[in-house]
């Protein structure tokens, strides 16, 4: 039997509902001083026919759904479980590049091809999430806001503030609702575990959804 355990995935996408399987095959990589990690679960690309994944946190993996043709399209140093998860890659809308988290930098890579570009610098980033307009929004760092940059690159713009009247210590996993405009994102604090927020580009109001986890 295959040393590595398989994807197991269900697709709707673009044929009716099927279950498929896929055993990812490491290549040689950088080596990690601190060891490997198993394959992250897999993300669908908008269009339904690509899947992308970490495999041992230094490979990102595109998997094609009809063929099952897999290959490696960035090697390095990502982050480890469970900061990195399929909040760590975001598609453009057309699914023609992918955008990661890795070796401590917001990169973008054209999935037809060609070398992975630095986005701008993303030390302990907490998701991101690729608008319609080609803004991402991603959580830089610990302690941190969401942030707005283009995805050709630039200086990344804070779009919500820590409220620390709910003693909010960082925002994450940013998401962008379907209008390209608004978004949701979790709060990280103490007193309010998991509260979800929706908050827009057009201004710093945000808006409470639930509270905490279970409310």
């Amino acid at each position: 039997p295959p040393a590595h355990p398989p994807l197991f995935l269900l697709s709707c996408r673009p044929r009716p509902l099927q279950l498929l399987s896929h055993y990812v095959k490491p290549v040689a990589a950088c080596p990690s001083p601190r060891g490997t990690r198993p394959a992250t679960p897999p993300f669908f690309s908008p269009s339904g026919t690509l899947l992308a994944c970490f495999h041992d946190c230094q490979q990102c993996h595109l998997i094609d759904i009809a063929s099952h043709a897999d290959r490696v399209v960035a090697t390095g140093y990502f982050d480890r479980p469970p900061a990195v998860s399929e909040h760590s890659l975001a598609w453009s809308p057309d699914s023609r590049y992918l955008a990661f988290f890795g070796n401590g930098r917001l990169e973008r890579i054209d999935v037809s091809g060609g070398p992975v570009q630095v986005v701008c610098d993303a030390p302990n980033a907490r998701g991101g999430t690729w608008g319609p307009d080609d803004t991402i929004l991603f959580v830089p760092r610990h302690f941190s806001g969401v942030h707005r940059v283009a995805a050709s690159g630039g200086i990344p713009v804070p779009v919500t503030t820590l409220d620390f009247s709910q003693e909010h210590y960082g925002h994450a996993w940013p998401s962008f609702l379907p209008d390209g405009r608004h978004f949701v994102f979790t709060a990280l604090s103490n007193r309010h575990p998991g509260a979800l927020y929706v908050g827009s580009l057009d201004n710093k109001q945000v808006k409470s959804l639930r509270r905490s986890l279970g409310r």
